[in-house]
């Protein structure tokens, strides 16, 4: 598949009346979807909005952000989701930054914002953005198609070393990878029950769920994270395969109660900090599944490289491997450079990770200069990570 509205389209085809998105009660099905993404894009065409336009969603998780994410594929506009938790100027910045003229807004989170935009749609939580008097319109597809190499969403990364820089990634290349590659390798299948717990302002829970969605399978969304909440929630919907970051994990597998209840998780997902072997192993006797460790950036649609759950031995000859980063995928060419000398150090010396792949963003929206930092001329990424391969082509960060 090569864009949302491919996503959007092969869900309705195949399964139009499974419910692949449920969160608090709100259950959507793959028709249900596209007939909110349809009135969401014929309003978004009605006021103005035309392709490629950036288009705001500010919120917490909830069914109601895949509404705006393919209305605005269908749409042919750029869903640009910003983290809610930002001060108003912050927000007003980015705003300003990527030249949006609607913002859809959950009013119970964002209680202001400071910009030019001709239109704020703001809501309270579970409303539909179909009941706003604004947004009541018939569940017409306007029929703008992807062109190759149009931007699907567009991301602000933390700004850690400097203002936030819009993250772009295009149908045809990075939503291809994602969809049809990265699914395939993270092991969904239409049977499962993925838990939705990661931010979807951010890389990591937004690859999850289209990644989740593009294999058929059912998504149910975290809108707060609590460990005692999502433990329940595990519980409760069947929960299957799950993707966590560290300190969500341990947060998990901390309730007491966790090692005495009936999971049906057969896979855990981790990624995004360091995580000790100690911590690690407590967490897999705790949930009792297989676990995978993922390696990525944003900049690189999520993660470019994975152990496997074969790998994960705490007691065994492999147990080393705990420490590691997983092999890159087949389609992802990796390599540890030198910052002093810009040339590829010796195997097994330390280095800054490279990668290569169509999985690479686009470049950083209105921002040539920091495009050109992250990206070389010939497609390398610089992930500004420090650390090693190993004989057997392991990544070992440092």
């Amino acid at each position: 598949m090569e864009s949302l509205r491919a996503l959007l389209e092969a869900g309705v085809a195949n399964a139009p009346d499974k419910i692949v998105l449920s969160a608090d009660g709100v259950e959507l099905t793959w028709s249900g979807l596209r007939e909110q993404a349809c009135r969401v894009a014929t309003a978004l065409v009605r006021d103005g909005v035309k392709p490629q336009d950036r288009v705001i969603y500010l919120g917490k998780n909830d069914p109601r952000y895949f509404e705006v994410l393919f209305g605005c594929a269908l749409a042919g506009a750029v869903l640009t989701p910003l983290n809610w938790r930002l001060a108003p100027d912050e927000l007003a910045a980015i705003i300003a930054d990527a030249r949006a003229a609607i913002a859809f807004v959950d009013s119970s989170v964002v209680t202001s914002i400071k910009s030019e935009m001709n239109a704020v749609v703001a809501l309270g939580p579970h409303q539909s953005w179909i009941s706003h008097p604004q947004w009541c319109g018939p569940a017409e597809d306007p029929g703008v198609g992807p062109e190759p190499g149009h931007i699907a969403f567009q991301l602000y990364t933390s700004g850690t070393t400097g203002r936030p820089k819009g993250a772009m990634f295009a149908n045809g290349t990075n939503l291809r990878v994602l969809l049809d590659d990265i699914s395939v390798e993270w092991g969904f299948t239409p049977d499962d029950v993925s838990l939705v717990a990661l931010p979807l302002f951010h890389m990591g829970g937004l690859a999850w769920a289209l990644a989740s969605l593009a294999r058929g399978a059912r998504c149910i969304v975290v809108r707060d994270f609590e460990p005692v909440g999502v433990l329940n929630t595990i519980q409760t919907a069947s929960v299957t395969i799950a993707f966590f970051v560290p300190a969500m994990l341990a947060a998990v597998c901390s309730v007491a109660d966790v090692a005495a209840r009936k999971l049906g998780l057969r896979r855990v997902f981790y990624s995004g900090a360091p995580i000790s072997p100690i911590a690690l192993t407590k967490a897999m006797a705790a949930l009792r599944c297989d676990f995978i460790q993922i390696y990525g950036l944003t900049e690189a649609t999520g993660a470019f490289a994975q152990l496997p759950a074969h790998e994960h031995d705490p007691t065994g000859p492999l147990a080393h491997l705990l420490l590691s980063a997983g092999r890159p995928y087949p389609w992802v060419e990796v390599r540890v450079v030198s910052t002093a000398t810009g040339g590829d150090v010796p195997a097994g010396e330390i280095g800054e990770i490279w990668t290569r792949s169509e999985q690479n963003l686009v470049g950083y929206w209105n921002d040539p200069e920091q495009t050109a930092r992250a990206l070389t001329p010939d497609g390398w990424l610089r992930t500004g990570d420090r650390g090693r391969i190993d004989e057997d082509g392991r990544i070992f960060l440092v």
